[in-house]
């Protein structure tokens, strides 16, 4: 093949051209980043358990929930449900008695209580919580501030969010 015989391309539109192709990928690029998280901010990471609390006196009483992130999906990307996304809200309201000695838990859905159940220790709430909450899975549960943090990632489950409430 005999390059000398080939129309030269002027080097301004060779510079344009490669500039446009240029852009184009960074901005491809740039909405692949941004996207990695979702319209929400960036992707979630599971929460670092090691500055939470397992002390009932934090656990006792109520937290609204703000979100719900899964991290085991067919797409490798985490997702997040909130209040909002989903339309409903979930209130659980946690009481130790003195006599006689026992713990409840109150699930409210959308203000309804759904659920209320009794156990005679905070060690039976929360074993026969396990399968629902999860609690002491690896212990990733606990109170820090005024957030109350349930983990079931090890079960490949939800990690959920709660943050205490008024009465």
């Amino acid at each position: 093949m005999d390059c000398s015989s080939r129309t030269p391309v002027a080097p301004r539109r060779a510079s344009a051209t490669a500039l446009l192709l240029l852009c184009a990928l960074e901005a491809a690029l740039a909405l692949a980043a941004c996207d990695v998280g979702g319209a929400n901010g960036p992707a979630p990471r599971p929460i670092d358990f090691s500055n939470f609390s397992k002390d009932s006196v934090l656990v006792e009483g109520r937290w609204a929930w703000q979100r719900s992130t899964g991290y085991f999906t067919p797409s490798g990307e985490p997702y997040t449900q909130t209040p909002a996304s989903t339309d409903s809200t979930e209130t659980l309201v946690f009481t130790e008695q003195a006599a006689p000695k026992q713990v409840t838990l109150e699930i409210y859905q959308n203000g309804d209580l759904r659920e209320q159940t009794t156990y005679p220790t905070w060690q039976r709430l929360y074993e026969a919580e396990y399968d629902r909450f999860l609690f002491g899975v690896r212990g990733l549960f606990g109170v820090r501030g005024d957030t109350l943090a349930i983990s079931a990632v090890p079960r490949d489950g939800l990690e959920r969010v709660y943050t205490r409430a008024e009465r």
